[in-house]
């Protein structure tokens, strides 16, 4: 069954959001993403938070941080976000 996750970085040292953009966004591991402000991701995926939190927990630095978080409705968000972001949200729901 597939999940919906946000998987979000805090670079404690040199951002790597670029190699971690390359890991997340992998056709065999994600249907659907989205990327916002940098080191945030939205992701659709069969694989839950356990085994994202394996695979990427090695590309980590000692100094960095990952939170990854199940949304079990799209439909209860808020927030501020520029307009392709919430039509992202918008068009995946449908």
């Amino acid at each position: 069954m597939n999940k919906i996750l946000h998987i979000g970085f805090n670079w404690g040292g040199i951002a790597q959001s670029k190699q971690m953009s390359n890991l997340i966004q992998q056709p065999h591991l994600v249907y659907n993403w989205m990327n916002y402000g940098g080191n945030c991701w939205i992701i659709q995926t069969p694989y839950d938070q356990n085994y994202w939190a394996d695979f990427l927990g090695p590309h980590l630095g000692a100094s960095n941080s990952l939170v990854i978080l199940e949304i079990q409705n799209l439909g209860n968000a808020n927030g501020w976000l520029p307009k392709d972001k919430w039509d992202w949200f918008y068009n995946f729901r449908q």
